[in-house]
């Protein structure tokens, strides 16, 4: 999601970024990459993880790394903290490694043979929809600055 804001992210954290205009947009970039980057070596445990000890845990353990990262995230609005905001996004990253492996599993858990492709999908189908959301309402507050927007009827919060 921070790279639709990369510049607003460079101007707010610009005291705490690398020194080079390159380096701060790579920096940024980075706040995004981490998920990819995260998911070739954890996946393979996540799997484990999954096997072994199930979809309880599994959710929980995503569950709770989830909720770490949200809460560092929400620690990281002071311009000097852009290392405790890529802390926070790179262990969301690891929580996401074990949530992308549930749909299958809860799929192939509860659901018959003629019904597991489908639910599989939609689960699939539903994380992804869900950050098409966030990016097109992000995208849409970045083209109308506070109070300018064209159905603009007062502050949201």
């Amino acid at each position: 999601m921070y790279d639709v804001l990369c510049c607003k992210v460079v101007l707010y954290y610009n005291e705490s970024l690398p020194g080079s205009t390159y380096m701060k947009e790579v920096a940024v970039d980075w706040l995004s990459m981490i998920y990819m980057l995260a998911y070739i070596p954890l996946i393979v445990p996540a799997t484990w993880l999954l096997d072994r000890r199930g979809l309880r845990t599994v959710a929980i353990t995503a569950t709770f790394l989830n909720a770490l990262g949200a809460w560092l995230k929400c620690a990281a609005v002071r311009t000097s903290l852009f290392p405790l905001l890529m802390t926070a996004q790179t262990i969301c990253a690891v929580a996401q490694v074990f949530i992308l492996g549930i749909p299958a599993r809860l799929a192939a858990v509860w659901f018959g043979p003629n019904e597991v492709s489908t639910a599989t999908a939609i689960g699939v189908f539903g994380n992804q929809v869900s950050s098409l959301d966030v990016i097109a309402v992000l995208m849409y507050v970045c083209m109308y600055p506070s109070g300018t927007g064209p159905a603009y009827s007062g502050p949201i919060c």
